[in-house]
Protein backbone atom coordinates (compact mmCIF):
# COMPACT_ATOMS: atom_id res chain seq x y z
CA UNK A 1 0.00 0.00 0.00
CA UNK A 2 2.59 2.48 0.61
CA UNK A 3 4.59 1.71 -2.77
CA UNK A 4 1.29 2.45 -4.44
CA UNK A 5 1.00 5.40 -2.72
CA UNK A 6 4.46 6.77 -3.09
CA UNK A 7 3.82 6.20 -6.90
CA UNK A 8 0.58 8.16 -7.18
CA UNK A 9 2.19 10.76 -5.09
CA UNK A 10 5.27 11.11 -7.12
CA UNK A 11 3.03 11.05 -10.27
CA UNK A 12 0.82 13.85 -8.66
CA UNK A 13 3.69 15.99 -8.54
CA UNK A 14 5.30 14.78 -11.91
CA UNK A 15 1.56 16.50 -13.01
CA UNK A 16 2.23 19.45 -10.99
CA UNK A 17 5.71 20.17 -12.41
CA UNK A 18 4.34 19.73 -15.82
CA UNK A 19 1.79 22.10 -15.48
CA UNK A 20 3.66 24.56 -13.75
CA UNK A 21 6.12 24.29 -16.43
CA UNK A 22 3.41 25.13 -18.76
CA UNK A 23 1.94 27.64 -17.03
CA UNK A 24 5.39 29.27 -16.51
CA UNK A 25 6.09 29.00 -20.70
CA UNK A 26 2.84 30.60 -21.26
CA UNK A 27 3.68 33.30 -18.57
CA UNK A 28 7.19 33.69 -20.38
CA UNK A 29 5.58 33.67 -23.79
CA UNK A 30 3.16 36.80 -23.13
CA UNK A 31 5.47 38.65 -21.37
CA UNK A 32 7.55 38.82 -24.41
CA UNK A 33 4.51 39.34 -26.70
CA UNK A 34 3.53 42.37 -24.65
CA UNK A 35 7.29 43.81 -24.73
CA UNK A 36 7.46 43.34 -27.96
CA UNK A 37 4.06 44.99 -28.55
CA UNK A 38 4.55 47.82 -26.37
CA UNK A 39 8.32 48.64 -28.33
CA UNK A 40 6.05 48.35 -31.30
CA UNK A 41 3.63 50.97 -30.19
CA UNK A 42 6.17 53.00 -29.00
CA UNK A 43 7.98 53.18 -32.47
CA UNK A 44 4.91 53.83 -34.11
CA UNK A 45 4.21 57.11 -31.45
CA UNK A 46 7.85 58.09 -32.46
CA UNK A 47 7.12 57.84 -35.98
CA UNK A 48 3.92 59.50 -35.75
CA UNK A 49 6.16 62.36 -33.92
CA UNK A 50 8.89 62.84 -36.44
CA UNK A 51 6.03 63.16 -39.44
CA UNK A 52 3.91 65.88 -37.86
CA UNK A 53 7.43 67.39 -36.85
CA UNK A 54 8.45 67.17 -40.61
CA UNK A 55 4.83 68.52 -42.07
CA UNK A 56 4.89 71.13 -39.22
CA UNK A 57 8.47 71.99 -40.81
CA UNK A 58 7.43 72.10 -44.30
CA UNK A 59 4.67 74.23 -43.27
CA UNK A 60 6.58 76.63 -42.06
CA UNK A 61 8.77 76.35 -44.87
CA UNK A 62 6.09 77.31 -47.60
CA UNK A 63 4.56 79.72 -44.91
CA UNK A 64 7.87 81.22 -45.10
CA UNK A 65 8.49 81.18 -49.20
CA UNK A 66 4.59 82.69 -49.74
CA UNK A 67 5.98 85.34 -47.69
CA UNK A 68 9.52 85.93 -49.33
CA UNK A 69 7.42 86.00 -52.71
CA UNK A 70 4.71 88.71 -51.29
CA UNK A 71 7.70 90.96 -50.05
CA UNK A 72 9.14 90.04 -53.38
CA UNK A 73 5.41 91.13 -55.48
CA UNK A 74 5.79 94.53 -52.75
CA UNK A 75 9.19 95.57 -53.95
CA UNK A 76 8.79 95.24 -57.59
CA UNK A 77 5.54 96.99 -57.29
CA UNK A 78 7.03 99.94 -55.62
CA UNK A 79 10.11 100.01 -58.14
CA UNK A 80 7.35 100.40 -60.73
CA UNK A 81 5.58 102.71 -59.09
CA UNK A 82 8.99 105.14 -59.07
Amino acid sequence: MKIQQRVSTSSWYLELAFAKRCRLNKLERQRFAFAISRRSKARKMKRRRVENQQMAFSRWLSADEEKREKLKRRRIEIQQMD
